[in-house]
């Protein structure tokens, strides 16, 4: 019997290959004819025009000829490509018949064992199914690889590379889900952190004899930040979200007897940050802002004179010593302890020296005047990273962002409580929390309970000291009953009404302008009655950073 070898495929390059160069000469033959055929003489004489009609004769002869062989060429050209055609449906049906064979016989041969382990004793296992983080099969108990895991879930992990049996390489295992797209944020907040992606599948083990691992998964993407809250009532438009960390890239699996481990899959990217927030219609749920500092300006520059004045050493000139709270600090106006830090924010940073004494930061804006309209309503907002300490090493640390009534800074606030105070943000001892107070009246004891003031109580706030978070008062003269409202991130958490008070001190703690202070106080009554503080173990230069601070009415 004769055995011929046959490669369609070549074949049918080969006819490709013969239809161009059959339209090349034809090309030639055809710009030819008339120069070859229609010869004039040379002369006018009987000679010179034999000559030239018997070469015309033969010209016309060849193009006969070149006829006859572009029609040979035609027909070989397409009985080529038929073959070729043939050939290539026939080595398909061999193969579709072949296949069908082993797999019959690989079903008769797995059979006994998928019946009774579940698991073929020659041959592949199944790959997992994308998007669920399933694991791939493992490979048959005699010979075959492992199937792939399935990738992972949004944030999930991805599933495990199957195993082999005696023979063959373990599956590689799934990629990491992405990580889910952080919440929208609040009215004028940062948008939430997108999730963290899913780390990869692990590589499935090679062959016990042999057989190399498999590779691990590539660790998933990480989610996208969530989109910055919307405008909040002062107008501020919330940041976009940082993206989420990229998922751990799976594990390699182990090799067979002989064979090698599998490489562990790359970790997964960062996902971006998300988008700003829209800008708020109308000036932001009708509020007009009549005052703000964005802190723009290089890194190490004091604060801008025309918006702010410092509060120097320990007390105002004529007032209490220690500001009236046993407040251990120096206050300074030094850039070590109150400057810029160039990314947009303002740092008020305590610092300790080496003979133990702490100095410190307190600003007050220079106007007086930020007072509620008569039927109207004042907001006061600022947007603070609280300083980055702990209940361990933060005690005596005493963030502060809050206001006093304007009759206060000419006597040096020596007319306190009744000029008012509204402690708008205020954190002791790195405890991750928040207090708002309003103070009034006479003092001690009086219809604001001083000197405790009329206050929250301590409300929780989630990464306080790691991220930005809106503090904000509003004093409400459009109501029935007057009110103060606090928000945290938008969120009224705290109301005082001003039926809880006798109407003339209530009068007397708010119908009137404002200023605003930031500072960093260092021990004192507050961090007092939490434990005390600063002690030995207190971290020195952890500064209070504020983004913005507004101030806006309506009405």
């Amino acid at each position: 019997m004769a055995y011929v070898y046959v490669g369609p495929q070549r074949v049918g390059v080969a006819a490709g290959d013969l239809v161009r160069l059959g339209s090349v000469i034809s090309a030639a033959n055809a710009a030819a004819r008339v120069s070859t055929t229609q010869l004039l003489a040379a002369g006018s004489d009987e000679v010179s025009a034999a000559i030239a009609a018997l070469l015309g004769e033969h010209g016309l002869a060849y193009q006969v000829i070149s006829a006859q062989v572009a029609s040979f060429h035609q027909r070989f050209v397409q009985a080529l490509s038929v073959g070729a055609g043939a050939y290539a449906a026939a080595e398909a049906t061999n193969a579709s018949l072949v296949q069908t064979l082993m797999q019959g016989a690989l079903d008769v041969i797995n059979a006994p064992t998928n019946a009774v382990l579940g698991r073929p004793l020659i041959g592949d296992g199944m790959n997992g199914a994308p998007g669920t983080g399933q694991a791939g099969g493992p490979g048959g108990m005699l010979w075959g690889n492992g199937g792939a895991g399935g990738s992972g879930g949004p944030g999930q992990t991805g599933g495990a590379g199957g195993a082999a049996g005696l023979i063959g390489n373990g599956g590689a295992g799934g990629a990491g889900g992405v990580g889910v797209t952080g919440t929208t944020g609040p009215a004028g907040q940062v948008g939430g952190i997108g999730g963290t992606g899913g780390a990869g599948g692990a590589g499935g083990r090679g062959g016990l004899l042999w057989g190399n691992g498999g590779t691990g998964g590539v660790g998933g993407i990480g989610g996208t930040g969530g989109v910055g809250g919307p405008a909040n009532a002062a107008g501020v438009v919330g940041a976009g979200g940082p993206g989420g960390t990229g998922g751990l890239g799976g594990a390699g699996g182990a090799p067979g007897l002989f064979g090698t481990a599998g490489h562990a899959g790359a970790d997964g990217t960062h996902g971006g940050s998300g988008a700003s927030g829209g800008t708020g219609g109308g000036g932001g749920g009708g509020f007009t802002t009549i005052w703000r500092d964005d802190f723009t300006g290089s890194a190490g520059s004091p604060v801008n004179g025309s918006n702010w004045l410092y509060d120097l050493g320990h007390g105002y000139p004529g007032g209490a010593s220690n500001w009236g709270t046993g407040e251990i600090e120096s206050m300074t106006n030094s850039t070590n302890n109150v400057y810029l830090d160039g990314n947009g924010h303002l740092a008020i940073k305590p610092i300790r020296d080496a003979s133990g004494n702490w100095t410190s930061g307190r600003i007050e804006t220079q106007r007086t005047d930020f007072a509620a309209p008569t039927g109207g309503v004042l907001r006061i907002e600022a947007s603070i990273q609280q300083p980055d300490v702990n209940t361990t090493n933060g005690k005596g640390y005493w963030p502060a962002f809050w206001a006093l009534g304007d009759a206060a800074r000419p006597v040096g606030a020596s007319n306190w409580p009744s000029i008012g105070e509204l402690d708008i943000m205020e954190s002791i001892n790195g405890r991750s929390s928040v207090f708002g107070t309003v103070h009034g009246g006479t003092a001690p004891g009086g219809p604001f309970n001083e000197f405790n003031g009329i206050g929250s109580g301590e409300r929780p706030v989630t990464g306080a000291q790691t991220s930005f978070h809106t503090y904000a008062i509003e004093l409400d003269r459009s109501t029935s009953v007057e009110q103060l409202r606090w928000y945290l991130d938008g969120n009224n958490y705290f109301t005082v009404n001003a039926n809880q008070v006798p109407a003339a001190d209530w009068n007397n703690a708010t119908h009137h302008g404002f200023f605003v202070i930031l500072n960093v106080a260092m021990g004192g009554g507050f961090p007092n009655a939490f434990g005390g503080g600063p002690t030995v173990a207190t971290l020195s230069g952890q500064p209070m950073l504020v983004d913005y601070v507004s101030v806006s009415t309506k009405g």
